[in-house]
């Protein structure tokens, strides 16, 4: 399944990927009724997670058009398979928030990616949407990465301190979660996010400590709140596994089994926008540093990767725009 950000539906089967010509089935939905476009693109779909028969969409929700002050969201609907028909319900409001803000570049900086994780509850990332000081407020939802349980829709606090988290990974057998984040000019992260369940909120820095440069338009007000300490242990903060100066464009983390026999531990595959290739990272035994092994460069934009079986991949392309099958032997 395939939602752009206009809101349109797509999808095709797993098997018209071996077809010589592809032809996407649409589906109609009510979805446009809650992204209320405008030729800005302030409001668009950042994500979407299928589980147990229902389809979760997030999205940046305009609470005040007159200022684009916006939130991230999550709408749900239901979904039915007949044989290679896909039907979907009317969508809902699934979780959502009065907190909003004034977004300055069309709504970008917004996190939305959306996994599911243990006990019957989602993780969903919230980026800081450009604003430098929420990430450091409990209080507020921005700059953080919240679980959310599908029956009651409580939510709980696991981590803050984010600028874009992109990508996240939820490894069930070792209970761990990764995630993936954008930072300023340079210091794209890859961080193992700590659940302390009922104990202390994992504060990863943002805008504190950040492996970040300025982009030359902070005043020395913006500095203050946002001095780039480089060190993130020394002020309290829990260091990225590694990150990545010149940025990369980092989008999303996958855990690849191919690469066990050759590297004898877990491999994960990270993609990157701008730097258009894969990047093969191993966390090493005591679970602080991850270094790069090997990449694969694809030539173009990877918005997204998912597994489609122990040997594929299915890659979202974004200069084509195109699906890509990537396949290991």
């Amino acid at each position: 399944i395939i939602v752009l950000w206009s809101g349109k539906v797509m999808y095709l089967t797993i098997d018209d990927l071996e077809k010589d010509i592809i032809q996407f089935k649409t589906v109609k939905t009510n979805i446009n009724e809650y992204l209320k476009f405008d030729d800005e693109k302030f409001i668009s779909v950042k994500d979407i997670l299928i589980f147990d028969k229902k389809l979760y969409v997030t999205y940046t929700k305009n609470l005040d058009p007159t200022k684009n002050c916006l939130n991230l969201s999550v709408l749900e609907a239901n979904v039915l398979q007949e044989s290679e028909k896909l039907k979907i319900g009317n969508f809902e409001s699934f979780f959502t928030y009065d907190e909003c803000k004034e977004a300055r570049f069309n709504g970008y900086q917004s996190g939305g990616r959306l996994i599911k994780y243990k006990d019957n509850n989602l993780l969903m990332t919230i980026g800081d949407f450009q604003n430098f000081t929420p990430a450091q407020d409990k209080n507020s939802f921005f700059g953080k990465i919240i679980s959310i349980n599908i029956s009651n829709k409580k939510h709980r606090l696991i981590s803050m301190g984010h600028r874009n988290p992109q990508g996240l990974l939820y490894d069930k057998k070792k209970n761990t979660i990764l995630s993936t984040e954008h930072g300023q000019k340079g210091g794209d992260e890859v961080n193992l996010i700590i659940d302390n369940e009922k104990g202390k909120v994992s504060n990863y820095g943002w805008p504190v400590a950040s492996y970040s440069d300025y982009y030359g338009y902070e005043n020395s007000s913006i500095k203050k709140i946002a001095p780039f300490k480089k060190n993130h242990k020394k002020f309290g903060f829990i260091e990225p596994l590694i990150y990545f100066t010149p940025a990369i464009g980092i989008s999303q983390i996958i855990n690849s089994s191919v690469f066990k026999k050759k590297y004898s531990s877990d491999v994960f595959l990270v993609t990157s926008m701008r730097e258009k290739k894969i990047i093969f990272l191993q966390i090493k035994q005591d679970s602080k540093e991850a270094e790069v092994i090997d990449e694969l460069v694809i030539g173009e934009r990877i918005r997204d990767i998912i597994i489609l079986d122990k040997n594929r991949y299915l890659l979202y392309l974004e200069d084509s725009p195109s699906l890509g099958i990537l396949s290991f032997q």
